[in-house]
């Protein structure tokens, strides 16, 4: 009974073991997702901020070529 006894002490602690193991990869793992998200939510901000630029930029380009066309022909 004695040695049944030391057997499971010594799964009961390789058990805690893991079980604490495991909670600290859980934690890093959250972490991780956490900046990651952060990351991305940066990344999708400057996306937008590119792609309304580059919208504003395309939309006065056939303004400029009105207007040019304007004053060429009114001359």
């Amino acid at each position: 009974m004695g040695a049944d006894n030391g057997d499971f002490s010594e799964w009961r602690r390789l058990i805690l073991h893991e079980l604490e193991s495991l909670d600290s990869s859980y934690k890093n793992l959250q972490k991780e997702m956490h900046e990651m998200n952060i990351r991305l939510v940066k990344t999708q901000t400057t996306l937008k901020i590119r792609s309304g630029m580059w919208g504003a930029i395309g939309a006065v380009i056939p303004v400029i070529g009105a207007v040019l066309f304007i004053v060429v022909k009114g001359i």
